[in-house]
């Protein structure tokens, strides 16, 4: 009887297990990467729906996100595509919350500097996909275009010089643009 009530009171205190593989994350910023993320209900059956699985972003942002896929009866995993954003530290944070408890996991990841010569290779990157059209993260493009500016004043690149005053010049007008828009949500 005391190990039945043992189980029994185990089954409610404890929450999904959540996981990530890698479990720990480490690149440059620009870069993309893939992460597996599995979560593992304890209670059968669960009371919550796999789909009612929440993520937060801190410095990445999702690049491409698979539906989940059923591993066993309580066994899920979503595949994940990043992009890292902004050196220094970064996360996914996943939370599940249901009537017994709240599941939580997070993947910390480690945004390291890009070399100036990438930077420039993503800056030309990005000017590309703006001419023809492609999507581009606005957040990114201004922190992308801060870091160039800031790398270029920094080295004093004499032969960029043509690039730096022209992204210089987008940069200021998508500041200008951000602060319209956020005036306009106040």
């Amino acid at each position: 009887m005391k190990k039945f009530l043992f189980i029994l009171i185990s089954c409610l205190i404890y929450p999904c297990v959540i996981n990530f593989k890698p479990n720990t994350l480490k690149g440059k910023v620009g870069e993309t990467k893939t992460v597996i993320i599995e979560v593992k209900n304890i209670h059968t059956p669960c009371l919550l729906a796999i789909d009612e699985t929440y993520f937060e972003y801190e410095n990445v942002k999702p690049v491409s996100i698979s539906k989940w896929d059923t591993l066993k009866q309580n066994l899920f995993q979503k595949v994940m595509s990043i992009k890292l954003l902004k050196e220094g530290k970064g996360g996914i944070k996943v939370k599940r919350t249901c009537p017994i408890q709240t599941s939580q996991g997070k993947l910390e990841i480690l945004i390291e500097k890009r070399e100036y010569k990438e930077l420039k290779n993503e800056i030309k990157e990005l000017l590309k996909k703006i001419i023809i059209g492609e999507d581009v993260n606005f957040e990114y493009l201004i922190t992308t275009f801060e870091e160039f500016i800031k790398t270029y004043e920094k080295k004093n690149v004499k032969e960029d010089k043509n690039l730096y005053g022209l992204i210089k010049e987008i940069y200021n007008y998508l500041i200008k643009i951000k602060e319209i828009i956020q005036k306009e949500i106040e």
